[in-house]
């Protein structure tokens, strides 16, 4: 068993970002075997009820990216100032109904610090499952078989990419924003314009020495992390939905949001992953409709196919990008809450 080493802020109001609701923060030691492998978190209270209203835990993808930028940049509690310092109240925050964690992973990412750094998906993985589950018994066959063909891996994930993204890196093309042209052409790899969708100056507000000293933190912000990316990135073609449909059966729910101008993560390959994995419920999936999905205000999100009150959910965001909520923050949200609320 792992025994839970948390060193974090008592929970109050007052703190930054949205000093109405409780907050606290801190480090989890991750990793047993290694105390000094540690993840850094903050957590916001739901505005709403936050004793009954249900939890979420955003992660950040890359591989490398942290998450606290979203906390202050798309979908937290605040969103940074042009002057980079302060922060205004986020009216489209997911905490409006729903109590809310986010993490910076792996280690070397945002504040999360520690070394050696994790080599695999895996050995994230674990440290995650740590930090979730502490004292569960792990998963070791299921990593097994999640890693045994990540050999092969780095050749097929590069060639690959030049194949499907080498036009569009080559001409400039936003693949995390068809339509549009990155507006430096050699920042389309590895990370695409995808950072135009967060504030830039996101660095420079967790750089700020009162800020560091509210968190607690030391050292420097690392918003992605290179070194991360390069390591990690290669198994990206490891498959690993064969832990999904037992996980349906027993009532998992899953929301895949999809922004119709994202290319990366296309809208068109995720639906279909969604039709062709075998579980009870994919052929209830299959005959379902795609039907025009609105707003709170009767605003159109974009499309939404769903089964067994939202169990099994896909949402097309019309006119979205990587990350749609930049274009449509009312719309996911309202996306989210049904799903939260089991809204069919």
């Amino acid at each position: 068993s792992h025994k839970r080493k948390i060193s974090a802020s008592p929970p109050a109001k007052g703190g930054l970002c949205d000093p109405k609701v409780r907050q606290t923060h801190g480090y989890y030691n991750v990793d047993p075997k290694n105390p000094a492998r540690k993840y850094f978190f903050w957590f916001f209270e739901s505005r709403f009820e936050p004793s009954t209203d249900p939890i979420f835990l955003w992660l950040e993808g890359g591989p490398g990216e942290s998450g606290l930028a979203s906390a202050v940049g798309y979908n937290g509690p605040c969103i940074i100032n042009k002057d980079g310092a302060t922060t205004s109240i986020n009216p489209y925050s997911w905490t409006n109904r729903a109590n809310g964690i986010w993490l910076d992973q792996p280690v070397g990412v945002g504040f999360s610090k520690g070394s050696p750094a994790e080599e695999t998906p895996a050995e994230t993985a674990e440290n995650m499952y740590n930090a979730m589950n502490a004292g569960l018994p792990k998963c070791l066959k299921q990593i097994d078989l999640c890693t045994k063909n990540v050999k092969t891996c780095p050749d097929a994930n590069e060639g690959c990419k030049d194949l499907v993204l080498g036009p569009l890196v080559e001409n400039g093309v936003d693949f995390y924003k068809i339509g549009e042209k990155c507006s430096d052409p050699h920042q389309s790899e590895p990370a695409g314009c995808y950072d135009e969708d967060l504030p830039r100056n996101v660095p420079a507000y967790y750089g700020q020495s009162s800020v560091k000293l509210f968190l607690g933190v030391r050292g420097s912000y690392i918003i992605d992390s290179d070194p991360v990316f390069y390591k990690l990135n290669h198994f990206v073609l490891v498959n690993s939905d064969f832990l999904l449909p037992n996980l349906l059966d027993k009532g998992l729910r899953v929301l895949v949001i999809a922004g119709d101008r994202d290319y990366i993560c296309n809208f068109i390959g995720l639906k279909r992953w969604m039709l062709g994995l075998k579980w009870a419920g994919q052929s209830a999936f299959n005959k379902a409709s795609d039907v025009v999905y609105k707003d709170t205000t009767g605003q159109v999100i974009g499309l939404r196919r769903s089964i067994n009150r939202g169990q099994y959910c896909f949402v097309q965001v019309s006119g979205g990008s990587h990350g749609p909520v930049t274009q449509n923050p009312r719309g996911v949200l309202d996306t989210v809450n049904d799903f939260f609320s089991s809204r069919s």
